[in-house]
Protein backbone atom coordinates (compact mmCIF):
# COMPACT_ATOMS: atom_id res chain seq x y z
CA UNK A 1 0.00 0.00 0.00
CA UNK A 2 1.50 3.35 -0.64
CA UNK A 3 -0.84 5.19 1.25
CA UNK A 4 -1.79 5.16 4.84
CA UNK A 5 -4.73 7.25 6.57
CA UNK A 6 -5.15 8.58 9.72
CA UNK A 7 -8.04 10.36 11.71
CA UNK A 8 -9.44 10.62 15.29
CA UNK A 9 -10.60 7.03 16.10
CA UNK A 10 -7.53 5.24 14.89
CA UNK A 11 -4.91 4.21 16.67
CA UNK A 12 -1.80 4.33 14.36
CA UNK A 13 -0.53 7.80 13.49
CA UNK A 14 -2.94 9.41 15.97
CA UNK A 15 -0.64 11.92 16.98
CA UNK A 16 -0.70 13.67 13.39
CA UNK A 17 -4.90 14.13 14.23
CA UNK A 18 -6.29 17.01 15.84
CA UNK A 19 -7.99 15.49 18.51
CA UNK A 20 -5.10 14.25 19.80
CA UNK A 21 -4.55 15.53 23.09
CA UNK A 22 -1.66 17.52 23.55
CA UNK A 23 -0.43 20.81 24.46
CA UNK A 24 -0.43 23.29 21.99
CA UNK A 25 1.23 26.71 22.82
CA UNK A 26 0.41 30.34 20.93
CA UNK A 27 2.68 33.14 21.18
CA UNK A 28 0.47 36.12 22.24
CA UNK A 29 1.89 39.26 23.14
CA UNK A 30 4.24 38.36 26.20
CA UNK A 31 2.83 35.18 27.23
CA UNK A 32 1.23 32.04 26.11
CA UNK A 33 -1.72 30.70 24.99
CA UNK A 34 -2.26 27.09 25.80
CA UNK A 35 -4.59 24.73 24.34
CA UNK A 36 -5.30 20.73 24.58
CA UNK A 37 -5.17 19.82 21.42
CA UNK A 38 -5.21 21.10 17.90
CA UNK A 39 -8.67 21.41 17.18
CA UNK A 40 -9.19 23.62 19.99
CA UNK A 41 -5.75 25.62 18.71
CA UNK A 42 -7.02 26.04 15.15
CA UNK A 43 -10.84 27.01 16.49
CA UNK A 44 -9.58 29.45 19.61
CA UNK A 45 -6.78 30.78 17.17
CA UNK A 46 -9.79 31.57 14.47
CA UNK A 47 -11.95 33.62 16.48
CA UNK A 48 -8.89 35.69 18.41
CA UNK A 49 -7.24 36.54 15.07
CA UNK A 50 -10.44 37.20 13.13
CA UNK A 51 -11.70 39.02 16.66
CA UNK A 52 -8.10 41.11 16.92
CA UNK A 53 -8.81 41.63 12.93
CA UNK A 54 -12.31 43.19 13.07
CA UNK A 55 -11.80 44.43 16.50
CA UNK A 56 -14.82 42.78 17.61
CA UNK A 57 -14.62 41.54 21.13
CA UNK A 58 -17.70 39.31 20.80
CA UNK A 59 -14.95 36.93 18.86
CA UNK A 60 -12.68 37.60 21.13
CA UNK A 61 -14.59 36.77 24.09
CA UNK A 62 -15.92 33.50 21.78
CA UNK A 63 -12.20 32.45 21.40
CA UNK A 64 -11.34 32.20 25.06
CA UNK A 65 -13.42 28.87 25.61
CA UNK A 66 -11.13 26.87 23.51
CA UNK A 67 -8.21 27.79 25.58
CA UNK A 68 -7.03 25.62 28.72
CA UNK A 69 -8.59 24.18 31.13
CA UNK A 70 -11.39 23.83 29.41
CA UNK A 71 -14.13 20.72 29.13
CA UNK A 72 -14.38 20.80 25.72
CA UNK A 73 -13.63 17.56 23.77
CA UNK A 74 -11.74 18.28 20.52
CA UNK A 75 -15.02 17.23 19.19
CA UNK A 76 -17.01 19.30 20.59
CA UNK A 77 -14.52 21.93 20.18
CA UNK A 78 -14.78 21.53 16.19
CA UNK A 79 -18.69 21.67 16.29
CA UNK A 80 -18.25 24.89 18.50
CA UNK A 81 -15.70 26.19 15.69
CA UNK A 82 -17.60 25.00 12.61
CA UNK A 83 -20.52 25.88 10.97
CA UNK A 84 -23.05 25.31 14.40
CA UNK A 85 -21.20 27.55 16.57
CA UNK A 86 -20.63 31.70 16.26
CA UNK A 87 -21.58 32.53 12.83
CA UNK A 88 -18.94 34.27 11.22
CA UNK A 89 -19.70 36.71 8.50
CA UNK A 90 -18.57 36.40 4.30
CA UNK A 91 -16.09 38.81 4.94
CA UNK A 92 -14.64 36.89 7.62
CA UNK A 93 -15.10 33.26 6.27
CA UNK A 94 -12.95 34.64 3.51
CA UNK A 95 -10.16 35.35 5.09
CA UNK A 96 -9.98 32.52 7.39
CA UNK A 97 -10.26 30.34 4.55
CA UNK A 98 -8.06 32.20 1.83
CA UNK A 99 -5.09 32.04 4.00
CA UNK A 100 -5.33 32.24 7.63
CA UNK A 101 -6.10 28.66 8.15
CA UNK A 102 -3.52 27.13 6.60
CA UNK A 103 -0.92 29.38 8.68
CA UNK A 104 -2.42 28.46 11.85
CA UNK A 105 -2.31 24.68 10.91
CA UNK A 106 0.97 24.92 9.95
CA UNK A 107 2.09 26.39 13.19
CA UNK A 108 0.45 23.80 15.10
CA UNK A 109 1.94 20.52 13.04
CA UNK A 110 5.33 22.42 13.49
CA UNK A 111 4.73 22.89 16.95
CA UNK A 112 3.75 19.25 17.16
CA UNK A 113 6.86 18.16 15.50
CA UNK A 114 9.15 19.94 17.47
CA UNK A 115 7.94 19.57 20.93
CA UNK A 116 6.40 15.89 20.61
CA UNK A 117 8.48 12.57 20.27
CA UNK A 118 5.32 10.74 19.66
CA UNK A 119 4.97 12.80 16.23
CA UNK A 120 8.28 12.83 15.39
CA UNK A 121 8.19 8.78 15.52
CA UNK A 122 4.79 8.63 13.70
CA UNK A 123 5.63 10.79 10.79
CA UNK A 124 9.50 8.56 10.93
CA UNK A 125 7.46 5.31 10.58
CA UNK A 126 5.07 6.24 7.79
CA UNK A 127 8.35 6.16 6.24
CA UNK A 128 7.64 7.48 2.07
CA UNK A 129 3.62 6.68 2.00
CA UNK A 130 1.21 8.84 1.13
CA UNK A 131 -0.28 10.52 4.31
CA UNK A 132 -4.23 11.49 4.00
CA UNK A 133 -6.30 12.81 6.53
CA UNK A 134 -9.40 10.49 6.02
CA UNK A 135 -13.02 11.73 7.28
CA UNK A 136 -16.17 10.97 6.39
CA UNK A 137 -16.82 14.00 4.29
CA UNK A 138 -14.21 15.56 1.52
CA UNK A 139 -13.44 18.68 3.17
CA UNK A 140 -10.80 20.56 2.11
CA UNK A 141 -8.27 19.60 4.95
CA UNK A 142 -9.27 15.62 4.19
CA UNK A 143 -8.64 12.95 1.85
CA UNK A 144 -9.82 9.77 0.24
CA UNK A 145 -7.05 6.91 -1.30
CA UNK A 146 -8.76 5.50 -4.33
CA UNK A 147 -6.39 2.82 -6.51
CA UNK A 148 -7.05 2.24 -10.49
CA UNK A 149 -4.57 -0.54 -11.83
CA UNK A 150 -2.66 -0.06 -8.44
CA UNK A 151 -2.23 3.58 -9.55
CA UNK A 152 -3.11 5.89 -6.23
CA UNK A 153 -5.10 8.81 -6.48
CA UNK A 154 -5.98 11.01 -3.69
CA UNK A 155 -9.38 12.65 -3.94
CA UNK A 156 -9.65 16.03 -2.13
CA UNK A 157 -7.03 18.59 -0.82
CA UNK A 158 -5.70 16.48 2.14
CA UNK A 159 -4.10 19.64 3.71
CA UNK A 160 -3.41 18.49 6.66
CA UNK A 161 -1.83 15.61 5.09
CA UNK A 162 0.51 17.90 3.23
CA UNK A 163 1.46 19.80 6.00
CA UNK A 164 2.46 16.59 7.72
CA UNK A 165 4.62 15.02 4.65
CA UNK A 166 6.41 18.42 4.27
CA UNK A 167 7.70 18.51 7.63
CA UNK A 168 8.34 14.94 7.08
CA UNK A 169 11.04 15.77 4.55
Amino acid sequence: MKHVNFFSRKKELLSLSNFWLSDIKVKYMNSYIIYPSGEHCFHGEKFRILGTIDNDPKLISYSKQFRSPTNLTPRQAKIKGGKNGFQLNQKQLSCWNNNIAIVVQNKICNYKFNNYQQVRNDLLNSNDKILIHSDRTLGPWNGRATYNNNELTVLGENKLGEIWMNLRK
